[in-house]
């Protein structure tokens, strides 16, 4: 949210600095036409807008450093500029109806008796001179104009000062939580661990710093530390009364230091002795021994 709240600030600054050097323009311009009340608003207004450039001015430093306190004293003044900004713009509103024939006379003033220039792209240039009649018809249509141009000015300028104020704010939130994703990144690698967001790759960690900064340790078989820690407690029951027998050397929980049972005999015993060709038995004509 930084580069956001930095082209906000600067946009604000520039369009309030056109503003206050315009309204300080006009106050020698409304002197030399003895409007005097005009004189003194467009100083009044002038300040405001200056003042108000001033500020967003800290506030792109204050941005820049991403300091806690600069950015709470830049988001609690956005507020008091809403303030300013709604209060001027509805006082020009008033102003423009309340002081009518005033704005109207002057405009007269300045424009009576002034010489007007027509020229046409390819034709000649004609000129003349600029009667009452003429003057007080241009100056009211130019005050009937200006009525919507004030209304709409106020609306939209109230409407983006409530904004750069909820930014402010944002910023703020954002900077003075620790959690942030923005904070996450202007930390340094060695201090991130849970701070940084899981849904990004773990940064690459150069020279020092922990082993292990973001990810956990890899598995106990490929670490580089060799050593073995028995388990507590002594080895296992040879026979646990819980579970079901299973197979020994002489048959079903016999156990494992068991004698053979008694009529353990070879199968293969019984059976006929192996004879060679010398002690064979003589072959009936079917191919069996006569035994």
């Amino acid at each position: 949210m930084r580069p956001v709240m930095i082209v906000v600030a600067f946009l604000a600054a520039l369009w309030s600095l056109f503003a206050a050097v315009g309204y300080f323009r006009n106050v020698s311009y409304y002197n030399r036409l003895s409007a005097t009340s005009l004189a003194v608003i467009s100083i009044i207004l002038g300040a405001i807008y200056a003042f108000i450039c001033v500020v967003e001015a800290f506030g792109i430093f204050a941005a820049v450093t991403q300091r806690v306190r600069l950015t709470r004293i830049f988001a609690w003044l956005t507020g008091l500029i809403f303030i300013l900004v709604v209060g001027t713009g509805l006082a020009k509103v008033v102003i423009h109806f309340a002081l009518k024939n005033t704005i109207i006379n002057t405009c007269i003033d300045s424009v009576d008796g002034g010489t007007y220039y027509f020229s046409g792209f390819w034709g000649p240039v004609t000129s003349g001179t600029i009667d009452t009649a003429t003057a007080t018809d241009w100056c009211n249509r130019s005050w009937n104009r200006g009525s919507w141009s004030e209304i709409i000015s106020f609306l939209c300028t109230s409407f983006l000062a409530a904004m750069f104020a909820s930014i402010a704010f944002g910023f703020y939130r954002q900077v003075l939580d620790p959690s942030s994703v923005a904070n996450a990144w202007r930390a340094p690698a060695t201090a991130r661990n849970d701070t940084f967001p899981s849904h990004y790759a773990p940064p690459y960690v150069g020279g020092g710093g922990q082993q292990y900064p973001n990810t956990a340790p890899p598995y106990a078989g490929y670490s580089s530390n060799n050593y073995w820690v028995p388990p507590p407690g002594g080895p296992p029951p040879v026979n646990d009364a819980s579970k079901p027998p299973g197979y020994e050397g002489w048959g079903y929980g016999a156990g494992t230091n068991a004698a053979p049972p008694p009529d353990n005999k070879d199968p293969f015993a019984g059976g006929e002795p192996y004879r060679g060709p010398a002690t064979a038995l003589p072959q009936r004509g079917d191919g069996r021994s006569d035994v």
